[in-house]
C-alpha cells in the first residue's frame, strides 16, 4: 500500500494451509488500490476450505489496464449487465461459481481473446459478447456436468480453438435435435477430453460439431478412461448408419488427428475409420494406446484399423504405448 510506482503484475494465492485469513475489506482495499497503479496481469486465488466464500471487488470490473486476469475460488455474482473487464484479453476462471444472478445476462467484454474454465459451476449462466474471441477452454470433472450445449454453440462462429471437456455437456437426444448449430467456419483446432465414444449423447454432439466444423485442421481426442453405462449398441448402430447423424461431408482440410487413451472397442474402432474415410487431406494420425486395458483387444483392433483403407494416400497412422506421463504429448491440462 506504501508503493510509489506502478505495480504492472499481482499474485494472491492463499490456500487452507495459510495462517492469514483477508477479510472481504482486506481484499477490497488491495484491489482499489491495484486498480490506480496501472495493473497489468492479476491473479486472484483463495481458497473457500476455510473460510466464507470472497467476492471479487466491483473495481476490478471496470478497470482499464489489467489484460491478463485469473481468478479462482470466487462467486460471480455481478447482476449488473454492463462492459467489465475492457483491456483483458486473456480471462481464466478455476473453482468459479457463477450464480444464477446473472443468468440471462450478456456481458460485453470487448477485447478478450482468450476466455478458460476449470473445474467451474454454473458456466451456463455466464455468457459474454465479444468480437475477438478466438480460444474457448472448458474443462472440469464428470460430476460438473453443466455446460448446456445452446451455451457452447454460441461462440462456435468466432473462435478459432476449442478445448471441451466432452463428459461436461448436458444434451440429450431430444435437446439435441432442437439444438441449431452454426457453421464454425474460423475453427482450425477441435480438443475433446474425456470423450466417451460410447455414450450416444456425447457422440450425438460431436459428430454435429465435425459436421459444422468445414475448416477443421487439426482434431485432438482423449478417450474417457471410465467405463460408460450407456447402451453400446446404441452408439454402433449411430456410427454404422449411413442415413444416421454421421458425418455426412468431407473434413476436406483435416489433416492431423492425435488420439490418446485408445483402448479398442467397437465404437471407438468406428470412430477413427469414420474419420479415416472422411478426411481426403488427412497427412497424420497418432494414437496413443491406454495402458490399463486388455492389451490383445487393443492390438487387434488397432491392427484393423491399420489394414483399413484411407480416403488420403498421404495418411499415415502411427500407434504407441503409453501411459499418464505421455499426456503432456497432446494435451495441456494447466488452467493458465
Amino acid at each position: 500500500m506504501l508503493r510509489a510506482g506502478p505495480i504492472k503484475k499481482f499474485t494472491l494465492f492463499l490456500f487452507h494451509a495459510s495462517h492469514h485469513h483477508p477479510q472481504q475489506s482486506d481484499l477490497d482495499r488491495w484491489c482499489r488500490f491495484l486498480s490506480r497503479n496501472g495493473l497489468q496481469e492479476l491473479s486472484l486465488f483463495i481458497s473457500r476450505n476455510y473460510m466464507l466464500p470472497l467476492r471479487l471487488p466491483s473495481c476490478i470490473f471496470s478497470c482499464r489496464t489489467i489484460k491478463q486476469l485469473y481468478l479462482g475460488d470466487f462467486i460471480f455474482d455481478f447482476p449488473i449487465p454492463s462492459c467489465i473487464f475492457p483491456s483483458v484479453t486473456s480471462l481464466a476462471f478455476k473453482n468459479v461459481e457463477f450464480s444464477d444472478n446473472v443468468k440471462g445476462i450478456v456481458y460485453t467484454i470487448p477485447n478478450i481473446e482468450e476466455l478458460s474454465f476449470s473445474w467451474c459451476k454454473g458456466i451456463s449462466n455466464f455468457e459474454i459478447s465479444s468480437p475477438k474471441l478466438e480460444s474457448l477452454r472448458v474443462i472440469g470433472p464428470l460430476s460438473y456436468k453443466l455446460v448446456e450445449s445452446r451455451w457452447l454453440t454460441l461462440y462456435l462462429k468466432t473462435i478459432k480453438t476449442l478445448c471441451l471437456s466432452a463428459n461436461l455437456l448436458l444434451c440429450k437426444n431430444a435437446e439435441i435435435a432442437t439444438v441449431t448449430f452454426p457453421t464454425a467456419i474460423n475453427l482450425p483446432v477441435i480438443e475433446l477430453y474425456d470423450l466417451s465414444v460410447s455414450c450416444q449423447e456425447q457422440l450425438t454432439f460431436v459428430l454435429q460439431l465435425l459436421q459444422h466444423s468445414p475448416n477443421l485442421c487439426e482434431l485432438k481426442i482423449g478417450v474417457a478412461d471410465d467405463q460408460c453405462l450407456c447402451d453400446i449398441s446404441m452408439a454402433t448402430r449411430l456410427l454404422e448408419d449411413p442415413n444416421g447423424c454421421i458425418v455426412k461431408q468431407d473434413l476436406k482440410i483435416l489433416n492431423t488427428i492425435m488420439i490418446d487413451r485408445f483402448c479398442g472397442s467397437e465404437p471407438e474402432k468406428l470412430f477413427v475409420k469414420m474419420l479415416l474415410l472422411k478426411s481426403p487431406a488427412l497427412e497424420r494420425v497418432l494414437i496413443l494406446e491406454y495402458d490399463d486395458i486388455d492389451t490383445s483387444v487393443a492390438v487387434k483392433s488397432l491392427r484393423e484399423l491399420l489394414r483399413f483403407p484411407r480416403t488420403s494416400p498421404k495418411a499415415q497412422i502411427v500407434c504407441m504405448e503409453c501411459d499418464d506421463s505421455d499426456e503432456s504429448l497432446l494435451f495441456d491440462y494447466r488452467w493458465f
